[in-house]
């Protein structure tokens, strides 16, 4: 019979490595494919809420300018019954003047 080699001995231990060798590498594939996936879904939570802020943002502004419209248009119909209120006043003048 042939005797075995320490060629032929570390044969199947090396084939074993080999293998735990493409194991270990398929399961850190793997592992970077969730924390690809993980990372996706962070970013993806990330930018709703980069979109969500925007939203409250442009709501305050929006409520900030109506406020700002309101004022004014109070202001402006302050004014105009201002207007009126003196215009009233000078014809009450004017009345009571020719009556007199």
């Amino acid at each position: 019979p042939m005797e075995a080699t320490s060629a032929d001995l570390a044969e199947p231990r090396r084939s074993s490595r080999v293998e735990a060798a493409e194991k270990v590498k398929m399961e850190a594939s793997k592992d970077s494919a969730v924390t690809v996936s993980a990372k996706t879904r962070v970013e993806a939570v990330e930018a709703g809420a980069t979109k969500a802020n925007a939203a409250v943002q442009a709501v305050r502004a929006a409520r900030k300018e109506a406020a700002e419209v309101a004022k004014a248009e109070v202001a402006k119909a302050a004014k105009a019954a201002s207007v009126q209120a003196e215009e009233a006043a000078r014809m009450a003048r004017v009345e009571t003047a020719e009556a007199a």
